[in-house]
C-alpha cells in the first residue's frame, strides 16, 4: 500500500536526519550516531509496547486509527527536528564533548519522534503484516536513497523541507479517509506549520550561542558550516568548532612558516584538508612551485571560497580524500600540511594514525616534511591531554624516524625520515633569502620559539604517560578518549552523579519495557532478543570502520541504513520456506561467517578505495539484516501472531547492542577486538532454538505464507 511505503520512507529520512543532527551537535563525534541510533530503537520498542501491552491497540484499530498514529508520528518528527535548532542553550563552544553528554543527549533528544514511530509499526503490524514488513522496507529503501542524493546533489536543501513533503504525503495517503477530510487537513496544516516553518529559523542548525550571531550559514555534503565576523577578523565554524581563521593567528602562522622554512627548496606542498585554502598564501611567500589543497567536499570548498575574499593564494583543489591521494602519489611531495586541528571524532581521526602517517610517509621525497598541529598548554598539560597527545606522538613516531616538536599555544609536529634543521640561525638566513615578510614568524622570535628548553618540556610532559596505545584505525584514539576524559573528570560529583542517573533511567526503562523475568521465560523471545544485541552490534561496528577507513559516514548513512533492512526483508523471504531447524542453522552460520571474516579481513581494508569500501560493507550490512531477518522468520515459525511480540523483543535486543558497543566495547576494546565481543554474543543469542525443536509438530516446520 502507498502509505505503508511513505511511512517507511518518512521514518527512514527522520530517524537519518535526526541522528545527523545529534551528531553535528555534539561536534559530529561517530559515537553519538551509535548511541542515538541505539535510543531510538529503544524508545520505537517503547512506542511499540505501548500499542502492544496498552489500550491504545484498540483504538487504533480502523483505518482512522493509522490516520491519528501517522499524525501523531508527523508532528512529534516536526518538534524533535526543531528541538535540536534550539540545543544551542546546552552547548559550551569548542569543549568536547564527555561520555555523560553523548549518553544524555541521544537518550532524551531521540525520544519523541523514536517513540512515535514505534506507535506507528504497532499500528501497521496489527493488520496485513506480510504486506506492511515488504511495503515499509521498500519505502525506508526509497528514503535511503533520498538521504544519499540529498548530500550529494542539493545538501544546501533544509532536512525540514524535505521530511515536510514526506510527512504531508503520508498524511494524504492514509487509507479509509477522503483526500480533503478535515481529519487529514488538520494534520496536515499542523506538519507544514513545524516542518516549513520551522525552516525559517536561524541558525539553521544548532551551534554554541557564541557562534549564534554568525552572518552565513551552509550545509555541505559532509559538514554543517559558519562564518563569525569579529573586528578584524573572520571565523570559519565547522560542526561547532574552529576550522580557521584570517587573517592567520599567530599560532597558525607559526606552525606554517617554520616547516617551510625548515625545508631547503619546498616545491611540491600539499594541504591535507579543507583549511589549507586559507593557509595556502602562507606557503606562496616560499615561491613553491605546485601547492594543492586536497578536499572531496566540493560544497564545503566553494563556502570557504566565496568568504574568503580576495586574498586566497591560487592552488590547486583535488576533489579526492587525502589519504587516497597520497597513496596515489609516491614520493610526490616535499611538504604535507595535514590540517585538521585534532583528533576529535573518527573522521578527523583518521588523519592521526599510524596508517596515515605512513601513507604520508610514502608520499613525500626525500628531506620531505609531515606538518600538524595538537592542542596544547605549556604551562600545564591536564592528563587526559597529556594522553592524548601521548598517543599520538608514539603514532608518529612509529612511521617516521625523526620527530621534532614546537611547543606554544598549540603543538607543532614535524615528522621526517631525515633530519630536520630548526636552529635558529638556518631558519634566519633562508627568511632573508626568500624575502619573506611575516607578522610573527620572524628571525627576532627564532631563538624563543625554537629554544631546546620548551622542546624538552613538551616531550617530557607527553613522557609522563606510560606505555600510552598507539592511535591506529582500527583502535581510534578519538573512541578512546571519551573515557579518558570521564576517568580525569571521576572525582567531579556532578559527572558522576550524571551518568549514574543516567544509568538507573536506562535500566528502569529496559526494566519496564523488556521484563527480564518474563523473557527468560521465552526462549523465542529471548534468542530473538540476543541476535538482535548481535546484529545491531555488528551493523554499528560496521558503520564506524567504514568512517575511519573511507570518512564518507555522514553522506551515506542513510543508504547504509537501507541496507540493513533491506537485508533483513531479503532474509524473512529466503529463509521461510526451509525446514526450521535449517533455517536457524543457516543464519547462525551466516552470522559466523561476517564477523568472522571482518574480523580477518579488517587490517587489509585500508588499501581499497572508497567505492570498493562502500559496496563491501554494504554487503556486509545487508548480510547482517539477511541473518538476523532469516533467524527471526525461523524463530517465529507459522504463528504469526508472535511477529509483533518477537519484533519487540528483537527492537529491545539491538537497543542494548547499539549502546553496550558504542560505549563501551568500541572506545575499550577497538573497532576489530569488539567483534569477537560480537560473535561471543551471537552464539547463546542463536543456539538456544537448535535445541528448541522438539516442541514444533512437522506441520510447523516451515513458515506458512
Amino acid at each position: 500500500m502507498p502509505a505503508f511505503f511513505l511511512l517507511g520512507l518518512f521514518s527512514l529520512i527522520t530517524q537519518v536526519f535526526t541522528l545527523k543532527e545529534l551528531s553535528g551537535l555534539l561536534l559530529a563525534h561517530e559515537t553519538a550516531l551509535g548511541l542515538g541510533l541505539s535510543a531510538w530503537l529503544l524508545w520505537t520498542a517503547a512506542g511499540m509496547a505501548l500499542v502492544l501491552k496498552g489500550r491504545l491497540a484498540k483504538r487504533l484499530e480502523s483505518p482512522r486509527g493509522f490516520l491519528a498514529a501517522c499524525a501523531v508520528f508527523t508532528a512529534a518528527a516536526g518538534l524533535n527536528l526543531l528541538l535540536f535548532r534550539k540545543a544551542e542553550l546546552l552547548l559550551s563552544p569548542g569543549l568536547i564533548p564527555g561520555l555523560l553528554e553523548l549518553t544524555a543527549f541521544s537518550l532524551f533528544l531521540t525520544l519523541p519522534a523514536a517513540l512515535a514511530n514505534g506507535v506507528c509499526l504497532a499500528r501497521g503490524l496489527a493488520e496485513k503484516r506480510l504486506a506492511f514488513y515488504r511495503a515499509e522496507t521498500y519505502g525506508a529503501a526509497a528514503g535511503g536513497l533520498l538521504t544519499l542524493l540529498h548530500s550529494v546533489f542539493f545538501p544546501g536543501a533544509d532536512p525540514l523541507l524535505i521530511c515536510g513533503l514526506a510527512a504531508l504525503a503520508l498524511i494524504f495517503s492514509a487509507p479509509g479517509t477522503p483526500l480533503l477530510n478535515i481529519r487529514k487537513l488538520v494534520p496536515a496544516a499542523l506538519a507544514g506549520a513545524l516542518f516549513f516553518g520551522g525552516a525559517h529559523l536561524v541558525p539553521p542548525f544548532a551551534l554554541p550561542t557564541l557562534f549564534k550571531t554568525a552572518r552565513a550559514y551552509a550545509r555541505t555534503t559532509g559538514s554543517r558550516l559558519a562564518i563569525l565576523d569579529s573586528p578584524g577578523q573572520r571565523l570559519f565554524i565547522e560542526d561547532g568548532t574552529i576550522l580557521a581563521q584570517l587573517p592567520p593567528a599567530e599560532q597558525t602562522e607559526i606552525s606554517v612558516q617554520l616547516p617551510l622554512l625548515a625545508h631547503k627548496k619546498p616545491q611540491e606542498i600539499l594541504f591535507a584538508g579543507p583549511a589549507g585554502l586559507l593557509l595556502a598564501a602562507e606557503a606562496g611567500k616560499h615561491g613553491a612551485k605546485n601547492i594543492t589543497v586536497s578536499d572531496p567536499d566540493r560544497f564545503r570548498t566553494a563556502f570557504i571560497i566565496k568568504y574568503a575574499g580576495p586574498g586566497l593564494e591560487p592552488a590547486r583543489i583535488e576533489r579526492t580524500d587525502p589519504r587516497l591521494l597520497l597513496k596515489k602519489r609516491p614520493g610526490a611531495y616535499d611538504l604535507i600540511f595535514q590540517t585538521a586541528p585534532e583528533p576529535l571524532n573518527a573522521a578527523a581521526n583518521r588523519f592521526f594514525t599510524v596508517e596515515f602517517f605512513r601513507e604520508a610517509a610514502a608520499a613525500l621525497r626525500s628531506g620531505g616534511i609531515l606538518v600538524f598541529t595538537l592542542p596544547f598548554s605549556e604551562n600545564y598539560l591536564p592528563p587526559e591531554r597529556a594522553y592524548f597527545a601521548a598517543s599520538i606522538l608514539a603514532s608518529v613516531s612509529a612511521a617516521f624516524k625523526r620527530v621534532e616538536l614546537v611547543p606554544g599555544g598549540i603543538l607543532t609536529v614535524l615528522a621526517s625520515d631525515s633530519a630536520i634543521d630548526l636552529s635558529p640561525e638556518t631558519l634566519a638566513r633562508r627568511y632573508r633569502q626568500r624575502k619573506i615578510h611575516n607578522l610573527y614568524a620572524v628571525p627576532e622570535n627564532f631563538p624563543f620559539l625554537l629554544d631546546p628548553y620548551r622542546g624538552q618540556w613538551a616531550r617530557a610532559a607527553a613522557a609522563k604517560v606510560k606505555a600510552p596505545r598507539l592511535n591506529t584505525d582500527l583502535d581510534p584514539a578519538a573512541y578512546f578518549y571519551l573515557w579518558k576524559m570521564w576517568l580525569a573528570m571521576f572525582v567531579s560529583p556532578g559527572a558522576l552523579t550524571g551518568l549514574a542517573l543516567l544509568a538507573v533511567i536506562f535500566v528502569l526503562l529496559l526494566s519496564r519495557f523488556l521484563r527480564p523475568a518474563e523473557l527468560l521465560n521465552d526462549r523465542k523471545a529471548a534468542a530473538v532478543f540476543l541476535a538482535g544485541f548481535w546484529a545491531m552490534g555488528f551493523e554499528v561496528d560496521c558503520l564506524l570502520m567504514f568512517q575511519t577507513y573511507s570518512g564518507q559516514l555522514n553522506w551515506k548513512l542513510g543508504i547504509l541504513f537501507a541496507g540493513f533492512m533491506a537485508g533483513a526483508a531479503a532474509g524473512t523471504s529466503v529463509f521461510k520456506n526451509l525446514p526450521r531447524l535449517t533455517a536457524r542453522a543457516a543464519a547462525l552460520l551466516l552470522a559466523l561467517a561476517l564477523t568472522a571474516g571482518l574480523y580477518l579481513r579488517a587490517p587489509g581494508l585500508a588499501a581499497m578505495p572508497p567505492a570498493g569500501l562502500f559496496f563491501l560493507f554494504m554487503g556486509l550490512i545487508f548480510g547482517g539484516g539477511l541473518a538476523l531477518g532469516g533467524y527471526f522468520v525461523a524463530v517465529a515459525g507459522a504463528q504469526d501472531g508472535e511477529a509483533g511480540r518477537l519484533y519487540y523483543s528483537d527492537l529491545l535486543g539491538a537497543a542494548l547492542g547499539g549502546f553496550v558497543f558504542s560505549a563501551a566495547l568500541i572506545p575499550l576494546a577497538g573497532l576489530r577486538t569488539s567483534l569477537l565481543w560480537a560473535a561471543a554474543a551471537l552464539t547463546p543469542g542463536l543456539l538456544p532454538c537448535l535445541f528448541a525443536s522438539a516442541p514444533y509438530s512437522e506441520n510447523e516446520s516451515t513458515v506458512k505464507t
